[in-house]
């Protein structure tokens, strides 16, 4: 039964009265559906279409045959409908049917998060019918709590039925009794019962016999190749899904449970984290390896990723380690034992070590062990897309083409990925033959509206698109967006409101504040100072008399006062982060401090908090539950979102298993009023572009990137022959401006994007894209004479993916790159062993070579160092020449930013350096000849990114020329060791950086808990566990910070 475009428009209808009441509008005449429409009138269709595939699938589904696109898509608009009927709460009286109807839709159309989530709200319920109340209890999967009111006709039959279908989702038991009783209670039925019954016992029958189909039981054993017993006791753990999700089944069918390598595109919210667990169960139960290793782009997704597997694993002795990216050797206490007892056959998976960490740690150990490589059985590559993003997608592809060059042959390697759409390139260059590609494209866990803002004269509305097409909205709220009088500041004449007319940073605000009631918000924006904007906006808003709930209304009271707590540590009472905080918004971007951001995180996820103001970070995995994602503008860090990391944004919003549906919103009126102007409609279509699921840009090449012809925004290309522009780069800098007026006056057309400014900018991103080959280009030098490394180079090129993915023509210019550096490197330092040792620092050969010039003229000076404050004091020039911040070099700020890094090593909180700065009031360059003032921003930019990463990355290269690669054994390393460490956290002390790296990873907390340990007796320089004697004094500490932190320290005791 297919649904018309009048259907369509009763469907539209219906949803607009829901989104209506989610918005606050309470007004009875503003909810009424319009005269001479009745959307009830859809239920004939709708159940109808319910009635009939279930029907399908009891006739169908032993064969194997699954409901065709066009039954499934018809299936799904029914669960729609039934979901948005009981949102316009046109007729209360009948919404426990119909949340029965849309979550047995919901579940018969492959999304078994949205039906769970309905069929909750039915939790403690009774239906008049015994088939209903039936269906309720196959729905909610209680199998503990075997449904009381079956009482009434049927009820042998269903008492039977429900006993089995327990017995079997307990113990494994066989499921084909609960089957036969149920087709014996169908044909009865069919022959006696009522229309309504026989509709009922056919989507019974059609949801019991999809969730034995699913069942763990029924499918981990051919999955797996191994037999159920080894499974028994996994199943039957609490939390462990006794019922696979279609991505699962997807991957069992394609063998990944078996061992077999692959590339995986999963979406957002399809249960990508059971299934990583289940492939590393089945690698260990297999005994295919006791050492996995899992890969992530971003610290906070390794955060996450270990804290979810330590879950999993919690009882089954197995070591879950969160490297941390500091470059030292320390991660061998990590693992050194076990790597000392490999040879020791142990059955079953207990003392296995699963590695999870950044694909620099991971390149680092590379260079430093090489040799762990060989007892890894199973690499899992998450949110595996990276290779085309600029330096890291360097590394990234550098790290997959050395791994997998030196990987065991029976090693399994699977990259999982929401947004890869070349799988068949990624998958013939990184596996090979026998590879396998799991598409979950189909798979749509949740559905989600998009929205777009438009502001009319006085007030804005919101234009609302259900499917695909965007020739005009489905339907519009009006004046939904009202402008709220704020008052006056002392001395202000000009009246204020909020939201401010046409403002996307306002509007988007306000519809946050309004919809936080309903679910989780998240805003999205490009820069992290953007993000502070409007937490600024927040705290302003609310001080001059917003009257609107804030979110801290529909938070807990209590996670909300921890939150402050932590928060004022860093910046005190009287910031705005913090004043913010108290009303509910919280920020969430790469310059958030480690500590707070965890904290949100983990909030967000509980439910503790409801509203979050977020950049890229909310793309790169990081599982924040929302229900509307607020997107303010299309442009992130100055260049537009690509299509594929706006997708993996938007599956965000609407999270399975918490949401049935999700609501992205364009809160920038611009963009759709763009569509009606010639020369602005490119807005419009970039919206179009980014929500078209089959416009997702195809995964790339960095190193690729570097031969392609010069692209200047606009998309203007200015072809040049790839060997040429090679030896370009790799001129020094200062000859760079010559070749580029040289070309610009040649260009036989003009165009204002093509000057010397931006054809500078790009040479300069290019060499940095190098100096990431370089370090690869050392390691794999070899011992042998420069001539018999030439033979060499052309098939290291070929292992690249950039030449697996390239036209002829590029394949050429990759070869010429590769050949160049070698080249470059040999002409800078011959020496094989010194390019050996040089490699191990991932820094390029110049910049190395300076290092060690440096510290040649340095080496007494720094040996005799012993404390942080003296370490600093040395180190500050190198760290001057190579800091990636302009900020430090800088002869009005550059004194400034030394004392902010002596502040930082010593512990001190950002309230206290910013203080500094408001007494110093330190500029910085701004434009030609300009300055303005050193913000707070570029204070934590410069804290959290180069004291935190660029300056441990060059002493690292110091330490590792100083004292070789046996560093982390000599007593005379470990005072910079210590320095490195400190630098990279800002803390003062061994014991303190000791609580960060155990967890507590919070420069404020792992203070506080030293001062606490040190003032109760505790003598040792790093954090025992358990914690013994000390648990009742840390618990009391914790109790005033968030609740990450108390739920870390039941992990570390169980």
């Amino acid at each position: 039964m297919k649904h018309s475009q009048a259907s369509q428009d009763l469907y539209g209808i219906t949803r607009s009265t829901g989104k209506k009441q989610e918005l606050g509008i309470q007004d009875p005449e503003k909810l009424k559906a319009p005269a001479e429409t009745k959307p009830e009138e859809l239920f004939i269709l709708t159940i109808g279409t319910l009635g009939d595939c279930a029907n399908w699938i009891c006739n169908n589904l032993e064969q194997g045959k699954g409901l065709e696109e066009k039954n499934l898509s018809e299936l799904q608009f029914s669960a729609r409908f039934f979901d948005a009927y009981l949102a316009s709460n046109y007729n209360p009286l009948i919404s426990h049917e119909v949340s029965l109807l849309a979550s047995a839709a919901y579940y018969l159309a492959s999304r078994p998060g949205s039906s769970l989530v309905l069929a909750r709200r039915l939790s403690g319920h009774v239906f008049d019918s015994p088939l209903e109340n039936f269906l309720l209890w196959i729905l909610t999967s209680n199998w503990a709590s075997v449904s009381n009111y079956l009482e009434g006709e049927y009820s042998e039959y269903l008492k039977e039925i429900s006993l089995c279908v327990a017995k079997h989702f307990f113990f494994g038991e066989n499921s084909s009794d609960a089957l036969e009783a149920l087709h014996e209670l169908k044909s009865y039925i069919y022959q006696f019962g009522s229309a309504k019954e026989i509709f009922l016992i056919d989507v019974c029958l059609a949801i019991t016999y999809m969730r034995l189909q699913y069942s763990s039981w029924n499918n981990l054993e051919d999955f797996t190749d191994l037999a159920i017993d080894a499974w028994r006791p996994i199943i039957g753990e609490s939390g462990f899904p006794t019922e696979l999700w279609p991505s699962q089944m997807m991957l069992g069918q394609a063998g990944i449970f078996r061992g077999s390598s692959g590339i995986v595109q999963m979406p957002t919210s399809a249960g990508k984290t059971r299934s990583i667990e289940i492939i590393i169960r089945s690698a260990l139960l297999a005994n295919r390896t006791k050492l996995v290793v899992v890969v992530a782009p971003f610290k906070a997704l390794c955060h996450e990723i270990t804290h979810s597997l330590r879950t999993a694993f919690l009882r089954d002795q197995i070591s879950v380690n969160d490297v941390n990216d500091v470059f030292q050797m320390d991660y061998m206490e990590d693992i050194s034992d076990w790597l000392q007892d490999e040879s020791v056959e142990v059955e079953g998976i207990a003392n296995s070590n699963i590695l999870v960490l950044t694909p620099e740690k991971f390149l680092y150990i590379l260079r430093q062990s090489p040799k762990i490589v060989d007892s890894v059985g199973l690499v899992i590559y998450d949110e595996g897309h990276q290779f085309d993003t600029g330096k890291r997608g360097v590394t990234y592809e550098l790290l997959l083409t050395e791994i997998s060059s030196i990987l065991p042959i029976s090693a399994q390697t699977v990259l999982i990925s929401a947004v890869i759409e070349n799988a068949e390139d990624i998958l013939n260059w990184l596996i090979g033959e026998g590879g396998k590609i799991v598409r979950g494209n189909g798979l749509l866990p949740t559905s989600r509206s998009i929205a777009f803002a438009r502001w009319a004269e006085e007030a804005g509305e919101l234009l609302f698109y259900e499917g695909d097409r965007f020739s005009s909205p489905d339907y519009s709220l009006e004046q939904i967006i009202e402008p709220h009088r704020l008052t006056r500041g002392k001395g202000e004449k000009k009246d204020r409101q909020f939201p401010e007319k046409a403002t996307p940073i306002d509007i988007g605000l306000f519809l946050g504040i309004r919809l936080v009631g309903h679910g989780a918000v998240a805003i999205f924006c490009g820069r992290p100072e953007t993000a502070e904007k409007i937490l600024n906006r927040a705290v302003e808003v609310y001080s001059r008399g917003l009257t609107l709930d804030a979110p801290a209304s529909a938070s807990d009271s209590s996670e909300i006062s921890r939150l402050c707590h932590l928060i004022s540590g860093h910046f005190g009472e009287g910031s705005d982060i913090y004043k913010a905080a108290r009303l509910g918004f919280f920020s969430h971007h790469g310059n958030t401090p480690q500590g707070i951001r965890l904290s949100v995180e983990h909030a967000m996820q509980r439910g503790y908090i409801q509203y979050v103001v977020c950049t890229s970070t909310l793309a790169q995995g990081v599982n924040l539950p929302i229900r509307y994602l607020i997107v303010s503008g299309l442009y992130q860090a100055g260049e537009k979102i690509k299509p594929r990391d706006f997708q993996n944004l938007m599956g965000r919003a609407g999270r399975a298993g918490m949401h049935t549906e999700g609501l992205v919103i364009f809160s920038d009126p611009d963009v759709h009023e763009s569509r009606y102007e010639k020369y602005q409609r490119w807005r419009f279509l970039t919206a179009l572009e980014l929500l078209n699921s089959d416009s997702k840009d195809t995964t790339g090449s960095s190193i690729l990137s570097i031969v392609q012809p010069l692209k200047i925004r606009g998309g203007l290309l200015i072809p040049i022959n790839p060997v040429e522009l090679i030896d370009v780069i790799l001129y020094e800098r200062n000859r760079w401006r010559e070749w580029v007026d040289q070309l610009i006056s040649r260009l036989p057309i003009k165009n204002k994007n093509f000057n010397t400014k931006n054809l500078l900018g790009i040479l300069s991103h290019r060499r940095n894209l190098i100096s990431a080959l370089e370090s690869y280009m050392m390691a794999n030098r070899g011992d042998g004479s420069f001539e018999e490394f030439q033979g060499d180079i052309a098939e290291l090129a070929a292992r690249s993916l950039a030449y697996s993915i390239a036209s002829e023509e590029e394949r050429v210019g990759i070869v010429g790159l590769f050949f160049a550096v070698a080249k470059y490197i040999e002409n800078k330092e011959p020496d094989t062993g010194r390019q050996r040792l040089f490699s191990k620092t991932l820094m390029p050969i110049v910049d190395i070579l300076q290092v060690e010039a440096w510290l040649n003229s340095n080496w007494d000076i720094l040996l005799n160092c012993h404390d942080s404050a003296t370490f600093l004091e040395c180190l500050w020039p190198i760290f001057v020449s190579f800091g990636n911040n302009k900020l430090i070099s800088n002869s009005n700020s550059g004194p400034f930013f030394f004392d902010v890094a002596k502040m930082w090593v010593s512990g001190e909180p950002y309230k206290k350096i910013f203080q500094l700065a408001k007494n110093v009031r330190p500029t910085k360059p701004w434009g030609e000849h300009g300055t303005r003032q050193v913000t707070e921003h570029d204070i934590i930019e410069f804290c959290e990114g180069t004291l935190g990463f660029d300056c441990p990355l060059v002493l690292a290269a110091v330490t590792e020329l100083l004292f070789g690669e046996n560093s982390s054994d000599l007593e005379t390393a470990k005072p910079i060791l210590f320095f490195h460490k400190a630098l990279k956290y800002g803390l003062p002390d061994p014991l303190s950086i000791s609580c960060f790296e155990r967890g507590f990873s919070d420069r404020v907390l792992a203070q506080d808990l030293t001062m606490a340990l040190r003032e109760n007796g505790y003598a040792l320089d790093f954090l025992i566990s358990p914690l013994g004697k000390y648990e009742e004094l840390i618990t009391q500490l914790l109790s005033k910070y968030p609740r990450y932190f108390q739920n870390l320290l039941l992990a570390m005791n169980s």
